[in-house]
C-alpha cells in the first residue's frame, strides 16, 4: 500500500522533451540556461544567490521609522500597515486590525494592545483587505502574554467573530465532519487523521493541560450600546462614542474628549508598480522551480508569512500567498497572469488572508484545496465580507482535491497529503518530468510527540506510521517548516537529520534569526534572484500545454469551438526576440497575429498613445482585419517570446466563429481613445492590459447630444457609460421619510439611499402611487463626470432592477455603453472587479 505519493505511481509518464517545434529564434532565451550557482543536490541550482538577500539585509538593517502621529491628537499614531492607536489611561486602544498588524508594533519594541475597536466595515473592498483580522493580536498576547485581547464591537459583529474563531481556532465543528470523510479515497482513508481527536489534542490550554482552549479563553468582548462602549479600568474610565453621522469615534477619558478617529479603517495604498518600470528586472522563469514570497511567520516582525510560487511548465501556482502578493510580484518582474492557480494549505490568518486578496486580484483564476479546507475558508471570509457563500464561491473556479488521488496541472501533477496541525492542512508533492518537490506545509514533525500521541489513542498505527515516514530523501527539494512548537516542528529534530538530508532541506515557517548556526539548516531565500531552479525535462506533451494554457488565458478565444482547437495549436508557432527588437514596425504590412508568452512590448503610434502589453496580450489583428498597413510600433522592452499565427492561417482559423466577430468589434474600439479612456479612470485604470482589452470587447462608442437623457430614473438598467469627452450630470433621488436601507458610493463618499425598485417602477413619476406623507422622492445630490467617469449602478445592473438616478447630457459628449448582458459576462470572469464596484453609482 503507497501512502506516501511515489514518482512512480503519480508522476506523469516522462520522455524527451517533445519538439516544440516552430522556433523562430530571434535571440535565445532559455531560463534555465541561465548562469546560476549550483546546490550540492547536483539537480537543483539557483539564479543567482544572495542577491535578494543582500537587498533584504539592506532593509532588514535600516532604521525603523517612528510612527506618525495624527495633527489633532498626539495622542493618537497611524500604524504602517492600517489602523490607528490612541494612548489612553486603560492603555493602547487600535482601531481597526489589518493582518500582521501586531508586527508594526513588535518592529518598534512597543507593547501590542489588548483592547481592538472592530470596524462596522470588515472588509474594504476597494483595499481588497480585512480589517478585523483579530487572529494574531489574539495568539500573541494570550500564548506569549498569557492574556486574552478585548474586543470592542458591534453585539452582532461578536457573533461573527465567535463564528470566525471557530474555524480559525478550533477548527471545524463536529456538524461539518462528514465533509472531511469525502476528502479521502478508501486506500488513503487507512491514515486518514481522526479529525476529532488530532484537533482535541491541540486545543489543550498550554498553561492549564487540564482545560481545553475555547474563544472565551482568548477574548473578551464589549459591546457598544446605543453607540457608545465603555471601558474601566480601576478609577479610570474610557467611552468610545460612534458618531455615525460624522463618520468618527470620539474617544473620552474620565469624560473628557481626548480623541476623533475616522470610523473607516485607515489603510495606507500599497506602492503602485507601472508595467514599464518591470522591464530591468524581468523574470523568465524556470521550468521546475519555487519562487519564495516569503519565509517567515506571523509573530517575525521583520519577515513576510510564508508562500511562494510553484513553478511547472514555466506557469506559476501561488502557494499560501502572502498578503499584497500582487505587488510582491510586480516587484519581482512577475506578470500577475503568469500565476494561474492558488493552493490553500489551511485556515490561518498569515495563510488565508493573501489567498483572499489575490483572488480579488485580477482575473477569475483556480483555487485548488479539499472540500473541508475550502468550506472553512468560505465560511470564515462570509462572515467578513458580507458574501453570501454562492457569491464567495463563484470568485474563483474550485478544483477540488480528493486524497490520493493526483491532481494534474501543467504538464506535471500535484499529490496531497494532510499534515499534522491544529485545524485541517494539507501539504502536497509536485512531480514534473523525472523531478519532485515536497511541501510539509504547517506541520508538526515531532518523532517524540507522534510515538506518544499514538500511544495515547490520538493517532491510528496507520496514521503514526504515515507520519513518522515523512520522505525526506525521495525528492530534489525539500521544504519544509519549522515554527513554535507544539503546533509546529521543533527546529533540533530538524537539525538532527542526516546532513544527506538537509542537503536538500529548506526550512520556511522561520525566523531566520532562530536557526542555529552550523547546524547545518538553511533557509528557503526569498526573492526571484532565489529561485530554486530543478533541471527537469519537460514530458513529451509539455509544449502543447504550454500553449493551451497560454490560450486559455485570452478572452479572445474562451469560446472558441473546441473541435478547431487542434487547428490552432497547429498554427500558433513560437518565436523570440530580444530586448529592443521590432516585432512591428508602423506602416508595414500585417502578415501576423501575434499572442504574448513571456516579456513585456511597447507599443506606440504617431498620436503618442503607449501602451504596455505582457503575457496573455495580443495585437497585431487590425491590419490584418482590415488589410490596413500597421498603425503602430511594437518593440520588445525585455526579451520576448509570442506565439504568431500567419495571416492567412489565422483569417482561415476565424471563419464561421464568434472570436471574427469579437475581434472586428476590438479593432474598431482600439482605433478610438478607449484605451486612454479606461486608463484616466480612477479605478478601471488600475485593470490589468488584459482586463483593459477584454473590457473594450464589449464597449461601444457613441455620440451624445447635449441636454439627451442618457437614462431615467426608474426605467429598467440596461448598459453603464463609461465617458471619453464632454460633460455628464448625475442627478440621484432620495427618499425623506423613511428610513435608508440600499447603500451606494458617491464617489468615495457613502451615502444612504434606497432605490425601492419593486415600488416604484409601474408608476409614472417618483411621488405617484405613495399615500400622502408616507415617503417623497426628491433630486437629491448632483455629480458631474468629465472623461474618464464611469457611470455604472452596478446593483441595479446586475438585478435586473431601475435605475435610481437619472443621467443626462450637458454638453456634446463621446460615451462608451457596455450593455449589461457583456458586463455580467465580464463580472463572471472577473470577480473582483464586480465586489468593487458592489454598492457605487460611478467612478471617476
Amino acid at each position: 500500500m503507497k501512502r506516501w505519493a511515489s514518482q512512480s505511481s503519480f508522476c506523469c509518464h516522462c520522455g524527451l522533451a517533445g519538439a516544440s517545434g516552430e522556433i523562430n529564434n530571434h535571440s535565445s532565451i532559455h531560463a534555465d540556461d541561465k548562469d546560476g550557482s549550483a546546490d550540492s543536490n547536483n539537480d537543483v541550482f539557483t539564479l543567482k544567490p544572495g542577491e535578494d538577500e543582500e537587498e533584504e539585509d539592506k532593509t532588514t538593517h535600516a532604521p525603523v521609522p517612528p510612527l506618525q502621529v495624527m495633527s489633532d491628537f498626539p495622542n493618537c499614531e497611524y500604524l504602517p500597515r492600517g489602523g490607528i492607536v490612541a494612548t489612553t489611561a486603560v492603555g493602547r486602544i487600535q482601531f481597526g486590525m489589518p493582518p500582521e498588524t501586531i508586527k508594526d508594533h513588535l518592529l518598534r519594541g512597543l507593547p501590542c494592545p489588548v483592547y481592538y475597536v472592530v470596524p462596522r466595515e470588515k472588509f474594504l473592498k476597494d483595499k481588497r483587505v480585512n480589517v478585523a483580522e483579530f487572529e494574531f493580536p489574539a495568539y500573541f498576547n494570550f500564548f506569549i502574554k498569557k492574556r486574552p485581547v478585548c474586543l470592542i464591537c458591534t453585539p452582532e459583529s461578536e457573533l461573527q467573530i465567535r463564528a470566525i474563531f471557530q474555524e480559525t481556532l478550533l477548527g471545524p465543528s463536529s456538524e461539518f465532519y462528514g465533509t472531511f470523510a469525502a476528502d479521502f479515497t478508501q486506500e488513503a482513508s487507512l491514515y486518514a487523521p481522526d479529525l476529532p481527536k488530532e484537533m482535541a489534542y491541540f486545543r489543550r490550554n498550554p498553561f492549564d493541560l487540564t482545560k481545553d482552549l475555547n474563544i472565551d479563553t482568548l477574548l473578551k468582548f464589549i459591546n457598544f450600546k446605543d453607540g457608545i462602549a465603555t471601558i474601566t479600568e480601576g478609577d479610570n474610565i474610557v467611552t468610545i462614542r460612534e458618531v455615525r453621522s460624522k463618520g468618527e469615534y470620539v474617544v473620552a477619558e474620565n469624560m473628557k474628549d481626548i480623541a476623533k478617529i475616522p470610523i473607516r479603517t485607515f489603510l495606507p495604498d500599497p506602492p503602485h508598480i507601472d508595467i514599464e518600470e518591470l522591464a530591468p528586472k524581468w523574470f523568465d522563469p524556470p521550468l521546475f522551480g519555487i519562487t519564495m514570497l516569503g519565509n517567515s511567520h506571523g509573530f517575525d516582525p521583520k519577515g513576510t508569512t510564508t508562500g511562494f510560487v510553484l513553478w511547472m511548465n514555466k506557469v506559476g501556482v501561488m502557494v499560501d500567498p502572502p498578503l499584497h502578493s500582487a505587488t510582491l510580484l510586480r516587484q519581482y518582474g512577475i506578470p500577475t497572469n503568469l500565476i494561474d492557480a492558488i493552493i490553500l494549505t489551511h485556515v490561518h490568518s498569515d495563510h488565508d488572508a493573501g489567498t483572499f486578496h489575490k483572488l480579488l486580484d485580477a482575473g477569475r483564476i483556480k483555487l485548488i484545496s479539499t472540500a473541508t479546507i475550502l468550506e472553512s475558508f468560505t465560511r470564515k471570509y462570509s462572515a467578513y465580507t458580507g458574501i453570501t457563500t454562492t457569491e464567495f464561491r463563484n470568485l474563483f473556479y474550485y478544483y477540488a482535491v480528493k486524497i490520493g488521488v493526483p491532481v494534474p496541472i501543467h504538464g506535471g501533477v500535484l499529490h496531497f497529503h494532510y499534515s499534522l496541525h491544529s485545524i485541517p492542512t494539507v501539504g502536497f508533492t509536485a512531480y514534473f518530468g523525472e523531478k519532485s518537490i515536497i511541501y510539509s506545509a504547517d506541520h508538526c514533525y515531532d518523532p517524540a510527540r507522534i510515538i506518544q500521541m499514538r500511544d495515547d489513542g490520538v493517532l491510528s498505527p496507520q496514521r503514526a506510521e504515515f507520519l513518522l515516514k515523512f520522505p525526506f530523501t525521495e525528492h530534489n527539494i525539500v521544504l519544509h517548516e519549522a515554527g513554535v512548537p507544539p503546533l509546529h516542528t521543533p527546529m533540533s529534530v530538524l537539525a538532527a537529520l542526516a546532513p544527506e538530508i538537509k542537503e536538500k532541506l529548506y526550512v520556511v515557517h522561520v525566523d531566520v534569526n532562530h536557526i542555529p548556526k552550523d547546524c547545518g539548516l538553511k533557509v528557503a531565500n526569498v526573492g526571484v534572484a532565489n529561485t530554486l531552479c530543478v533541471k527537469a525535462k519537460p514530458p513529451p506533451d509539455a509544449h502543447i500545454v504550454e500553449k493551451l494554457d497560454l490560450l486559455s488565458q485570452v478572452e479572445l478565444f474562451t469560446e472558441f469551438p473546441y473541435n478547431r482547437v487542434n487547428e490552432l495549436l497547429l498554427v500558433a508557432r513560437r518565436e523570440r526576440y530580444v530586448r529592443g527588437e521590432y516585432l512591428v514596425k508602423s506602416g508595414s504590412e500585417g502578415l501576423k497575429f501575434f499572442i504574448i508568452s513571456q516579456g513585456i512590448v511597447r507599443i506606440s503610434d504617431n498620436k503618442d498613445l503607449v501602451k504596455f502589453l505582457w503575457r496573455g496580450d495580443f495585437f497585431g489583428e487590425m491590419s490584418i482585419l482590415w488589410a490596413t498597413p500597421r498603425t503602430a510600433d511594437v518593440t520588445a522592452v525585455t526579451d520576448v517570446e509570442v506565439f504568431a499565427i500567419e495571416k492567412e492561417a489565422f483569417l482561415q482559423l476565424l471563419q464561421h466563429t464568434d472570436t471574427l466577430q469579437k475581434l472586428k468589434t476590438l479593432a474598431h474600439v482600439r482605433l478610438q481613445k478607449s484605451w486612454q479612456t479606461i486608463a484616466k479612470n480612477s479605478f478601471l485604470g488600475r485593470l490589468t492590459s488584459s482586463q483593459k482589452s477584454d473590457l473594450q470587447l464589449i464597449m461601444r462608442r457613441s455620440v451624445v447630444e447635449s441636454g439627451h437623457i442618457i437614462w431615467h430614473y426608474r426605467r429598467d438598467v440596461n448598459f453603464a457609460v463609461l465617458v471619453e469627452e464632454g460633460e455628464l450630470e448625475m442627478i440621484e433621488y432620495v427618499k425623506d421619510t423613511i428610513p435608508a436601507f440600499g447603500r451606494f458610493y458617491i464617489g468615495n463618499e457613502k451615502k444612504m439611499i434606497d432605490n425601492a425598485s419593486e415600488r416604484i417602477a409601474e408608476h409614472k413619476s417618483p411621488n405617484e402611487g405613495f399615500p400622502t406623507g408616507q415617503i417623497e422622492i426628491t433630486p437629491g445630490e448632483k455629480k458631474t463626470l468629465y472623461g474618464g467617469a464611469f457611470a455604472c449602478e452596478i446593483d441595479n445592473l446586475v438585478n435586473n432592477s431601475v435605475h435610481c438616478t437619472t443621467l443626462r447630457c450637458v454638453r456634446n459628449s463621446v460615451v462608451y455603453i457596455i450593455p449589461h448582458e457583456e458586463f455580467r459576462t465580464f463580472f463572471k470572469n472577473n470577480p473582483g472587479v464586480k465586489l468593487f464596484l458592489t454598492d457605487t453609482l460611478y467612478v471617476v
